[in-house]
């Protein structure tokens, strides 16, 4: 047996024009403990992150063609924050949700932050919503092995117990980050 643990990608932030982008999604974590016979060879696909301004979002990542699976978080097109990788699109023992991106603030042209990935102990944190005095929001910090950070201000937020941090916000509010890493 073997325990395996995957990541779905992260979607990428929307670009919209004088009103900022709204924060893409973060993946979920998905993992379960599975047969494994030596010498069999299983394939592995890392979801890939999402392209701004794409809806498709980050990809799926597998182990297995369907034993364990992480969904990718939705990808922001415009000003609105996009809800992260589901539980219902993963399937494992142990399932955790991504993030929801930040919304942007459009009478200050500034980004919402991009929503934190899943860990093996919580959800993802939501991206903070852009704000007009404080600069673009980061994202929310990964929820890996501990409650989730969520981003507030300019700078991101603080990924709990060994999360990820949340990325910078881009003070000229062309594009918003995309989902957290855990």
């Amino acid at each position: 047996e073997a325990f395996v643990q995957c990541w779905g990608g992260g979607g990428g932030g929307g670009v919209a024009a004088s009103i900022g982008g709204g924060g893409g999604g973060g993946g979920a974590y998905a993992a379960a403990t599975t047969s494994v016979v030596f010498g069999v060879n299983y394939p592995v696909v890392v979801g890939a992150g999402g392209v701004a301004d794409v809806a498709g979002g980050g990809g799926d990542s597998t182990f297995g063609t369907t034993s364990i699976i992480a969904d990718g978080g939705l990808g922001a097109t415009g000003g609105n924050g996009v809800a992260g990788g589901t539980t219902a699109n993963s399937s494992g023992t142990i399932e955790y949700a991504g993030g929801t991106g930040g919304t942007a603030n459009t009478t200050g042209d500034v980004s919402g932050g991009g929503g934190g990935a899943a860990g093996p102990n919580a959800a993802g944190g939501t991206g903070a919503n852009g704000s007009s005095t404080a600069g673009v929001a980061g994202g929310g910090g990964g929820a890996n092995n501990g409650a989730s950070g969520n981003g507030s201000g300019s700078t991101g937020g603080s990924g709990a117990n060994g999360g990820g941090d949340g990325g910078l916000g881009d003070s000229n509010g062309a594009t918003s980050p995309g989902g957290g890493d855990g």
